[in-house]
C-alpha cells in the first residue's frame, strides 16, 4: 500500500506522475500506461501498485523511479471508506455517533466544499464524485480530509436547503443547486450542532 502524492499530468495528459509515499519513503511514480484521466485513483489516496523500476535521465541528471504496470484503490483503503460512510449514514438517520480521528470541520472547509460543487455544476455537470471532491478539496489545503468529511459536508448544505441530492451510486451524488438561491447559517444545521456536541476532543 502506498499514498499517492502530487498527482499531475505529462505530455498534456497522455502520461501522470506522482510520488508514491509508504511509512514516509518517497519515490516519483511514472505512468504510461494510463492517461492521467484514466488513473482509478486520486490524489491523497492510498494504493496498491505493481511497478519497475527504471532510471530517469532529465537534463544530465540521473534518478531512480517507478514505471507504473497496474495500479488500484487499497482494498482496506476502499473498505474504510465504506465503513465511515455507513456510520455517517447511521448518524445522519439519528444515532449518536463519535467519528474516529480529530479532524476540525471549519468554515473554511464548508466554503471550500461548497465551492467545489457550485463549479461543478457550473460547468454542466450534475453528478459529484465524493472521491474527487475530496482529492479537489485536500488540494487546496485540507490535508487531512476523508471522504466521510466530503459527504457530511454535503449533507449538511442539503439539510440546509442549499443543494439538493441524491445518491447514484457509493461514490456518487446528483446535485442540483435550488431554483431560489438561499443563504443560511452553518449554525443552524441540527446536523453539524450534533456532529460538533459528540466529537469534542
Amino acid at each position: 500500500e502506498i499514498r499517492i502524492e502530487q498527482l499531475c499530468s505529462l505530455s498534456q495528459g497522455r502520461y501522470a506522475r506522482f510520488i508514491a509515499e509508504k511509512d514516509g519513503n518517497t519515490a516519483a511514480a511514472i505512468s504510461f500506461i494510463y492517461a492521467y484521466d484514466e488513473l482509478p485513483v486520486y490524489n491523497g489516496e492510498i494504493a496498491d501498485i505493481a511497478y519497475t523500476v527504471d532510471i530517469n535521465n532529465y537534463k544530465g541528471i540521473s534518478t531512480p523511479q517507478l514505471v507504473l504496470k497496474d495500479i488500484r484503490l487499497s482494498r482496506s483503503y476502499v473498505e474504510d471508506i465504506k465503513y465511515k460512510s455507513e456510520l455517517l449514514s447511521r448518524f445522519i438517520g439519528g444515532e449518536n455517533i463519535v467519528f474516529p480521528g480529530n479532524f476540525e470541520l471549519d468554515r473554511r472547509l464548508f466554503a471550500a466544499v461548497y465551492n467545489y460543487v457550485r463549479a461543478v455544476i457550473a460547468n454542466g455537470f450534475s453528478d459529484v464524485s465524493l472521491r474527487r471532491a475530496t482529492a479537489t478539496v485536500r488540494n487546496s489545503g485540507f490535508s487531512g480530509l476523508e471522504v466521510w468529511h466530503t459527504e457530511l459536508a454535503l449533507a449538511v448544505f442539503s439539510e440546509l436547503g442549499l443543494i439538493i441530492t441524491e445518491r447514484v451510486n457509493g461514490d456518487v451524488l446528483a446535485v442540483a443547486l435550488p431554483k431560489e438561491a438561499r443563504r443560511a447559517e452553518l449554525s443552524s444545521s441540527t446536523l453539524l450542532c450534533r456532529y460538533n456536541e459528540l466529537n469534542r476532543s
